[in-house]
């Protein structure tokens, strides 16, 4: 049985908490993304070396950084709901590992970025309210 105690119970959820370590890695991304591959290394660094102090930081460029970057963000944002974005955003597959047999034969460990379940549907109240989104469902649904 795994327990995570990230959340203790006397604190408030519905407030919405931006840390420090999250805007760094926003950052880093961010100038990955424009090509400032000095300052994402940067900011990147920033986090996993205050988070690991023996760790001497990444030196990666390329494709390999928006991995590490990636990388970082899913061990520093663990269960905050922030990796299925992180998967949108950079357009990835969603893959879920079938340990020990999890998961049911009819249920795809994979969820290809094609899939029309990556894009919610429109809630059946707002269908409701305005008949003219109804022929604007989302495929699928």
């Amino acid at each position: 049985v795994k327990i995570i105690n990230k959340y203790p119970s006397n604190i408030n959820y519905t407030i919405k908490i931006l840390r420090l370590s999250e805007v760094y890695l926003i950052a880093a991304e961010a100038s990955y993304q424009t090509g400032s591959t000095a300052q994402a290394l940067s900011y990147l660094n920033q986090v996993a070396t205050k988070r690991d102090p023996a760790f001497t930081g990444y030196i990666s460029a390329g494709p390999q950084l928006l991995e590490d970057i990636l990388t970082e963000r899913r061990k520093e944002l663990a269960f905050e709901g922030h990796r299925y974005w992180d998967l949108v955003r950079n357009g990835r597959d969603v893959v879920r590992v079938n340990t020990n047999s999890n998961y049911p034969g009819n249920v795809p460990l994979t969820i290809a970025t094609g899939n029309f379940r990556r894009i919610l549907p429109i809630p059946q109240g707002e269908l409701d309210a305005n008949v003219n989104i109804k022929p604007q469902q989302n495929p699928g649904y």
